[in-house]
């Protein structure tokens, strides 16, 4: 997409300079004079391709002439096109305001379909060919009240049968724009040739307005789904400015909405040029980071922005005036700017030279434009330059925005993947240390047995139905052991107690340490024959209990543990079985506690049975 983008670019920049050198493929009129005194043109028999009117013609100011009747008096000659407030080079007539008539006669025109496409802007005028009326824009008259302008193009066609020559009259008036008379010269070629070339203008400048327009909405696209930039938006209106621009020049908005009004028309026209050159002034330090004093460029959207007041808020006889030195403000503008992205490719590379090349383009293109409405070049396709450029400009743009934008896709789809992948591991950790904190807040950290707070929740929580067994039990001499080989020896012994008690547990049973060496077990399903069973597991796995726990205390504290009859770790229990009715662990916790004590004054490393009806 990026490279059809700018394989278009540089094919409306060939199409423009081939048709600015050919004229569009219009050839040129040949003026003389005619043995009648007539201004005409000798056509030798016809015209290869279309030709531009422009030249020396007969006209009559200030005064609508009889078509079928052309005087020789009250002529005097003109340019066209010109502007007929500004007379010829020996006289001046100014008639602005006004109105007058246009003749021109064209010889030895071979009988034929022929074609005549007139270009006028804020002109009203009437066509006749041999004294028909064939059409015309607007109403001609010889006040403002009676003269209305229209913004539209005239394509006509008629037929010319064997004759000498033709004779071709244009009643004009104007009595809105500053500028009158016939501003571009009329066409005028075979039919079928007038007819193409028509088209082909018409669909230049739709084209160029769908580029604009297409270009607004991938913009919103990119700044709605990838990024908010504000640049994006100061984009958009810029190729919304143009977009208007085009339509308004080129007649689209006569030609698609024929009654729209003319001072809207005038106002659109004129007011897109300050709007654009603001929108891209914004766009440019956005984008390319390069800026000149601040208060010359304060200066330039401050100018601007009062023309398109002056535009929003007077007629086009006030404005109109500004509007040249404006351009040339915009141009001069360009010129800073373009010399700013030239010099930081030099040195960086950067903005990329495509990029440069582009608004090189579009700085000459509305050179050649604004000297086309200057001069009165006689080359309408100059017409379509600065439009031409500027879209050119906007596709190369695209080239550069759309691989940034793919670029900035990429990274936000790869930190959006990391941010995931770091959301997933914080998750998972925090996962992990909400389980560390549930598993340390209800288990012994030395032994890894459930704790006494544990052991509350659950006989606040659970319900436990009989046969239900409560065995109380704490290790015998541990205090000496203790205050003998340290605490550290201490510890070891109890890690290796609750391992020797864990394995002499069921499954479904829960341990518990409740406090220094004093142990809970809690047995569901459990009668006075499984308790039983449970204490001789746990009695005849601490007859070797000595054995089991002198290497550890010898690898790691260096402690020699006696194994003679000196070494008299065992246990006692007190065991309560509930086999029927309520099951109250408190209590039967509490019975347990107090069997055990029996057990210890009855010589310890025994246990002591208790069962509850």
């Amino acid at each position: 997409m990026r490279n059809v983008m700018v394989f278009l670019g540089i094919a409306l920049l060939v199409l423009g300079v081939v048709s600015v050198f050919t004229n569009l493929g219009l050839d040129s009129a040949r003026v003389g004079v005619s043995q009648d005194g007539v201004f005409a043109i000798d056509t030798d028999g016809g015209f290869q391709k279309p030709v531009l009117l422009t030249g020396v013609w007969n006209f009559y100011p200030n005064r609508f002439i009889d078509p079928d009747d052309i005087p020789l008096e009250g002529r005097v000659s003109t340019f066209v096109p010109s502007d007929w407030n500004l007379g010829n080079e020996t006289e001046f007539w100014g008639i602005n305001s006004g109105y007058g008539s246009y003749h021109v006669r064209l010889e030895h025109v071979n009988p034929g379909m022929y074609g005549l496409w007139i270009d006028t802007v804020y002109t009203a005028f009437e066509l006749y060919v041999d004294g028909n009326y064939l059409g015309g824009a607007g109403t001609v008259g010889m006040d403002a009240q009676s003269s209305k302008a229209q913004f539209s193009d005239l394509l006509t066609m008629f037929e010319v049968a064997e004759k000498s020559y033709v004779d071709i009259v244009l009643l004009v008036s104007n009595n809105y724009h500053p500028v009158g008379g016939i501003g571009i010269a009329p066409i005028f070629g075979s039919s079928e040739q007038v007819e193409q070339l028509y088209t082909r203008s018409v669909s230049l400048a739709v084209g160029l307005v769908t580029i604009f327009l297409t270009s607004i909405f991938i913009t919103l696209f990119f700044h709605g789904k990838l990024n908010k930039d504000s640049r994006l938006i100061y984009f958009a209106v810029f190729c919304f400015a143009l977009a208007l621009k085009v339509a308004a020049s080129n007649s689209l908005l006569g030609l698609f909405f024929p009654n729209f009004p003319i001072g809207v028309v005038s106002k659109i026209e004129y007011l897109t040029i300050p709007l654009a050159a603001i929108a891209f002034s914004f766009y440019w330090r956005r984008v390319f980071g390069l800026s000149v004093h601040r208060w010359i460029i304060h200066g330039f959207q401050i100018l601007l922005a009062l023309y398109i007041l002056l535009i929003l808020t007077t007629p086009i006889p006030i404005y109109y005036p500004f509007l040249m030195p404006i351009i040339f403000l915009i141009i001069g503008m360009g010129l800073v700017w373009t010399i700013q992205v030239s010099l930081s490719h030099m040195k960086t590379k950067s903005p990329p030279g495509l990029m440069v090349f582009g608004i090189f383009v579009m700085l000459v293109t509305i050179v050649m434009q604004a000297f086309y409405y200057e001069g009165n070049i006689p080359n309408i396709f100059l017409n379509h330059m600065a439009a031409l450029g500027m879209a050119f400009f906007v596709l190369v743009n695209f080239h550069t925005i759309s691989y940034r934008f793919m670029l900035a896709k990429h990274e936000v789809k790869q930190a959006a993947q990391e941010l995931e992948t770091k959301v997933l591991e914080r998750t998972q950790q925090l996962h992990v240390a909400n389980e560390n904190l549930a598993w340390n807040a209800s288990h012994d950290a030395l032994t890894k047995l459930m704790n006494r707070n544990e052991l509350m929740r659950r006989i606040d929580t659970q319900s436990f139905l009989p046969s239900f067994s409560v065995v109380y039990l704490d290790m015998d001499n541990f205090k000496r052991m203790n205050d003998m080989y340290s605490h550290k020896a201490g510890d070891l012994v109890l890690q290796s107690f609750a391992s020797k008690l864990l394995k002499s547990a069921r499954t479904h049973d829960m341990v518990f340490r409740v406090g220094g060496d004093e142990f809970v077990v809690l047995m569901p399903d459990t009668d006075s024959s499984g308790v039983l069973s449970f204490a001789k597991r746990l009695f005849l796995e601490m007859e070797t209990f000595c054995v089991d726990i002198a290497e550890p205390l010898h690898m790691e504290l260096g402690i020699p543990l006696p194994l003679s009859e000196k070494c008299r770790l065992t246990g006692s229990m007190g065991l309560v079985v509930k086999e029927t009715g309520t099951i109250d662990v408190e209590f039967m916790i509490q019975q347990a506690d107090e069997a055990l004590l029996v057990a210890k004054a009855n010589g310890k490393n025994r246990y002591e049975l208790v069962v509850l009806h």
